[in-house]
């Protein structure tokens, strides 16, 4: 049986799933956010919570808004 893993970028929360289960059941309350790397690069970062999620992009410097933030909150 095959698995694969999922990592919150800003905590490392590890989440493993069987090919048998679905992710999104896996994951359900997680957030992704998909990040363009470049031409034909597509990047996913995983999150466990609103909170790594906002660590993560405030480490990375300005200009996220917060209105955009609070959306994961609700």
């Amino acid at each position: 049986m095959s698995q694969e893993h999922f990592i919150c970028r800003s905590c490392g929360k590890e989440v493993k799933h069987s090919a048998e289960e679905r992710p999104c059941e896996r994951l359900a309350g997680w957030l992704m956010v998909t990040q363009w790397g470049g031409r034909g690069v597509v990047d996913h970062c995983f999150f466990c919570c609103s909170d790594c999620l906002r660590t993560w992009a405030d480490a990375r410097g300005p200009g996220v808004p917060d209105v955009f933030l609070r959306a994961f909150d609700k």
